[in-house]
């Protein structure tokens, strides 16, 4: 089984797990696949029967009756469904020839589950096999009353009754993994019915997280569990449990350069032993970056921190791989705390200042080169705001920045003849002082280029507003050149 099932402990877990489940068995029945265009073909032949309660003998209204047909590859879909009347008959007509199996089902809970003939599960139900014409009659069932697992939750330090711990069954029917769940109440009870005959592993969630998931007997994982065997008509008791405090990791999410907190998904993993790791269980941090995870037992874990909006994700601590993330060793009844992350935006925000004793401009995506400037170069550089945005994963292309060695300005490209030629023949001028940050030469928004036609300083410009009153009011100044580059936001 998957490790959701295996180690499925908190009400996150648990949820993934049913959905999974009922999604698996959907997909069998054929309500998900391709097996629905074969059950609306109809045919010539028809499955009938009576259904009634084994101890009174009487018909029974309203019981579920499907028929499932084989698809020649061992598995079987969902050929048709329906209800029995008020005598406890139903008719399946129209059916196409074939292998087909029965299944009877009170959804009221009053009877167990029961396939053709007598059986508990789909792979030990008896087949019915019809031909063109042909009608297969008596295909009855007698049902009897459902079968209970009941006990008695605890907690294990000081035997107080825990309520609303969820109580999962699990039985395998087919390839259908199926489940019953209940809840304690308020004296740690619980009493799950409606149950055929078989063998059944048991889990007890605590929901909130303060408990550490259990199966019976005692098990921390479901592979050391010990199945209960339920008889026809049979109630077992004393299938109980004794939940050990949780332990908890916690932490907080945020930008690396900002500090800003980040909302994204955290995924907790844990050893499964043998050098690997087992997805556990995930949450998501709160407005203020702030995580915890609840429900651990003592262990080996590790923590992966997905990819959000703008932001690249990793692992703890600072890692790109879970095979290199750092080890978290947790305790019993431990919270684990300071598992932060400082993920990185794959947004760049692109600055533009304006040099106040020359005019001339310069840009710079990095964060440290325009908090240094600010900080010591205030009185030459003056921080005239955000250009333009950047998408680092879209933004491929390399621009280069130059600086011409006699005035001081800048010279931006994206044009690798360019930037080649210039360290080829200017190289007397120019500097080439590497990459600023990398931009778009197929797909985005025009980045404009005016040349200064006094000085020969240049201006870059993202702004079609800017760029309009430039070309419309300083045309003798600044000579458009065109189109530098794109930049996708």
């Amino acid at each position: 089984m998957s490790s959701w099932r295996i180690l499925g402990d908190t009400t996150s877990r648990a949820r993934f797990g049913l959905l999974f489940v009922f999604a698996a068995c959907l997909a069998w029945v054929g309500v998900l696949g391709a097996p629905t265009l074969a059950a609306a073909t109809t045919g010539t032949s028809a499955i009938s029967g009576h259904v009634t309660d084994a101890s009174s003998g009487e018909g029974l209204e309203g019981i579920s009756v499907s028929s499932y047909k084989a698809d020649g590859s061992g598995s079987w879909y969902l050929a048709r469904s329906g209800n029995t009347d008020t005598h406890g008959d139903y008719d399946f007509e129209a059916l196409l020839a074939g292998t087909y199996k029965v299944k009877f089902e009170d959804s009221s809970g009053q009877h167990a589950v029961q396939y053709h003939k007598g059986k508990t599960t789909i792979d030990a139900a008896d087949e019915i096999t019809v031909g063109e014409d042909e009608t297969a009659s008596d295909i009855d069932a007698s049902l009897v009353a459902p079968s209970h697992i009941a006990g008695t939750v605890t907690d294990a330090a000081s035997g107080a009754p825990l309520e609303g711990v969820r109580v999962e069954l699990f039985h395998q029917d087919g390839p259908c993994a199926c489940w019953n769940t209940g809840m304690t109440d308020a004296d740690g009870s619980y009493d799950i019915g409606g149950l055929a005959a078989g063998h059944y592993q048991v889990s007890f969630v605590d929901q909130s997280g303060a408990h550490v998931i259990q199966y019976f007997d005692g098990a921390a994982a479901a592979s050391d569990a010990r199945d209960v065997e339920v008889g026809d008509d049979e109630t077992v008791s004393h299938i109980d449990a004794a939940l050990i405090e949780a332990s908890y990791i916690t932490g907080h999410v945020t930008d690396a350069m900002t500090h800003a907190p980040v909302v994204t998904a955290v995924e907790v993993w844990v050893s499964d032993g043998l050098g690997g790791w087992d997805w556990l269980d995930y949450t998501y941090t709160a407005t203020d970056g702030s995580y915890s995870i609840a429900g651990l037992a003592a262990g080996v874990y590790r923590v992966k921190f997905l990819e959000a909006r703008d932001y690249f994700g990793q692992c703890y601590n600072g890692k790109t791989t879970l095979d290199v993330a750092d080890d978290i060793k947790v305790g019993d009844a431990e919270t684990v705390s300071g598992i932060d992350a400082k993920l990185v935006s794959y947004i760049w925000s692109v600055y533009r200042f304006r040099n106040l004793k020359n005019g001339y401009y310069l840009w710079t995506a990095s964060e440290a080169e325009k908090n240094n400037i600010v900080a010591t170069m205030s009185k030459t550089w003056k921080l005239e705001g955000v250009a333009y945005r950047i998408h680092t994963r879209i933004n491929t292309s390399p621009l280069w920045r130059f600086r011409n060695l006699k005035s001081g300005f800048y010279l931006y490209t994206s044009d690798a003849n360019e930037k080649n030629s210039i360290v080829a023949n200017l190289s007397k001028y120019y500097k080439l002082e590497g990459v600023a940050y990398n931009v778009s030469r197929t797909t985005g928004s025009p980045v404009w280029r005016f040349q200064n036609l006094k000085d020969g300083t240049y201006l870059y410009s993202a702004d079609p507003n800017e760029k309009a009153n430039i070309v419309a009011k300083l045309y003798k100044t600044w000579k458009l050149e065109g189109v530098a580059y794109l930049i996708a936001p």
